[in-house]
């Protein structure tokens, strides 16, 4: 028996192959079909694949040879790790074994461009040579490059059973990379020289490095939410308007796309630990939000040294000393009095842990309109930032 297939958008995971022209034939003492398969989508992009997948023997083997085959087939296996995974790759790769353990061989070159999710940050990976043997990708001298052209090394392996119960290694050597870009509680951008090592497998990732935050770092920490705030606010407007009130009306319309989806998610969200070591360049800018309603904020220049741990199932905690070279304090009381105080240099926030407990001792200078009611052209102030209260008094006799 032998057939020929026709088919015009061959894809796997979703991703598109090309146009495959494959032919197959029973082989009786093999109980399984031989293949052999041309994928074409255009003449950048061709996948040939030959070898047998039987039945019989309850597994495959197949020589498949790329020369531009789409790498964003690849998501499902590393959602967890990566996202918007595409790129290309060419070589020689043996995909064998039985349907339940399946392993890989061969040798490839590729290009990849992808997002590391813990980071926010997208890269675009450049593979001379990647080793591929029982359980293993070996990457060596991988170049990176970030979505502004600042470039990188990164050298790992990927290790796996049988396709199944990956973990992975990599060491990244930056050069003014953007290799952080996120949101709340803490977000901005940090351009990183360096080195960072990840570890990750069986639901951990560890994100450990030494790195110099490069001018164009801007990072923030909130220290409470705009909710909290507003909620502490000093006066509280009750809308007394009469309303008519209205009837209640169930307009849900029966559709099987409207019915609640009964299957519950149980994968185990990954544990997440970040231990970096930073020391911030003179203009590399550090800002952080007492209250993200009323606007106020420290924003600062400096220098130092500060050890940031994460744990995305714990606390976020800073250690270290950050020296001010110059900076801004924007105030508000209770949303109704704003005043802008220079940072002068010598300041210094000394970070024990919790962030929101961080010690400031900095010397304020008033704004330029020359508004400080006593005449003191500068006052100093210690306190802790998560009880912001405590300076009020403080700052009191500057209006």
């Amino acid at each position: 028996m032998e057939a020929r297939l026709d088919v015009k958008d061959f894809s796997l995971n979703h991703a598109l192959l090309g146009r495959a022209d494959i032919l197959g034939s029973w082989d009786k003492e093999l109980g399984g079909v031989r293949l052999n398969a041309d994928i074409r989508r255009d003449s950048a992009c061709t996948t040939r694949v030959i070898g047998y997948v039987s039945p019989k023997m309850k597994g495959l083997d197949l020589h498949i040879q790329a020369g531009g085959t789409p790498l964003s087939f690849l998501q499902p296996f590393v959602e967890n790790i990566f996202s918007n995974v595409n790129g290309s790759v060419h070589g020689d790769v043996r995909l064998f074994g039985p349907f339940s353990q399946l392993d890989l061989e061969g040798k490839a070159k590729a290009q990849m461009q992808m997002k590391v999710n813990i980071l926010n940050a997208t890269f675009l990976a450049s593979a001379d040579s990647v080793h591929i043997a029982s359980g293993l990708f070996r990457f060596q001298n991988v170049r990176l490059q970030d979505t502004e052209g600042h470039t990188g090394l990164a050298n790992g392996e990927l290790r796996h059973t049988k396709l199944k119960n990956l973990s992975y290694q990599f060491r990244f050597n930056t050069n003014r990379m953007l290799v952080f870009h996120s949101e709340f509680p803490f977000y901005g951008h940090i351009y990183a020289t360096g080195n960072v090592f990840l570890r990750g497998g069986d639901g951990q990732l560890n994100v450990d490095g030494e790195v110099r935050a490069d001018n164009q770092t801007e990072f923030v920490y909130v220290l409470g939410t705009a909710a909290e705030a507003t909620n502490s606010g000093f006066i509280t407007f009750v809308d007394r308007t009469p309303r008519r009130k209205q009837a209640a009306v169930n307009a849900e319309v029966y559709h099987p796309l409207n019915q609640p989806d009964k299957q519950e998610d149980d994968d185990t969200p990954t544990a997440i630990h970040i231990n970096l070591q930073i020391e911030p360049a003179e203009r590399a800018n550090m800002k952080i939000i007492m209250d993200p309603s009323a606007g106020d904020y420290i924003s600062a220049y400096g220098t130092g040294n500060l050890r940031i741990n994460f744990f995305n199932q714990g606390n976020f905690q800073m250690f270290g000393n950050y020296n001010i070279a110059e900076g801004i304090y924007k105030m508000s009381l209770q949303n109704i009095i704003r005043k802008d105080f220079t940072l002068q240099p010598g300041g210094v926030v000394s970070f024990n842990g919790d962030p929101k407990a961080a010690n400031l001792n900095v010397q304020f200078a008033g704004d330029s309109s020359g508004k400080v009611s006593t005449g003191a052209d500068t006052f100093h102030a210690q306190y802790l930032l998560g009880f912001r209260s405590s300076i009020f008094e403080r700052l009191a006799d500057a209006f």
